[in-house]
């Protein structure tokens, strides 16, 4: 169980990450692309965080009522 939670914090750490790396450079170089960008890297993000939180409720790590 703890080994399931560490790799989904890590998954966290990674997604955070790398998206704020793609939002930099898109303001860096694209300034008048960051609006539409930022939303859709947050989407992106969103759901990349809900498909590990599903693998970490599927195997039974966090109990649900």
């Amino acid at each position: 169980m703890a080994e399931l939670l560490i790799a989904f914090l890590i998954g966290l750490v990674v997604i955070v990450v790398i998206a704020a790396l793609v939002l930099w450079a898109v303001r860096y170089f694209f300034p008048e692309a960051y609006t539409p960008a930022r939303l859709v890297v947050g989407a992106v993000a969103v759901i990349c965080l809900l498909v590990l939180l599903l693998r970490v409720v599927q195997a039974g790590a966090v109990p649900l009522p």
